[in-house]
């Protein structure tokens, strides 16, 4: 484990940074982690990180901790904002959904909408529909 002797807490943490919910880079995050065994990491999710003060606030309390940045921001402005702030404060920063974004929108031959939390609405709708379907189906009298 690595933890510092003294007080048994973490020695490194990781921020988790999304302009959303930020379930998508906590799933993969916790997938990755677990290939490293009990290393005693803190986690430190940011959530709705949308505006250049709240990206700011981020990379300066990351460079405090001297952690590491995974961010899933949608909006191309904002990574490019995050990984800019980053590069200057000298906080190791790493973009999972820009890669994503940027070959699906080649391969697509279309732009991303780039709205934050969009297939959390989507999956909510989908839910909706699903339960409405079924209360028609189960109060059907005829």
């Amino acid at each position: 484990m690595n933890e510092n002797k003294a007080t048994g807490a973490p020695q490194v943490s990781i921020f988790i940074v999304s302009d959303a919910t930020g379930g998508t880079a906590l799933r993969m995050v916790h997938s990755a982690l677990v290939q490293f065994g009990d290393m005693g990491v803190e986690l430190i999710q940011r959530t709705h990180v949308n505006t250049l003060e709240r990206v700011q606030a981020v990379v300066e309390e990351a460079a405090r901790k001297k952690s590491l940045i995974l961010h899933t921001i949608v909006s191309s402005d904002l990574r490019n904002l995050i990984l800019q702030q980053s590069r200057l404060a000298g906080v190791d920063a790493m973009d999972l959904m820009g890669p994503v974004l940027d070959r699906l929108s080649v391969f697509l031959d279309r732009p991303p909408i780039e709205e934050a939390g969009l297939y959390k609405h989507l999956a909510e709708g989908k839910t909706r529909e699903i339960a409405a379907v079924e209360f028609a189906f189960r109060h059907d009298d005829g």
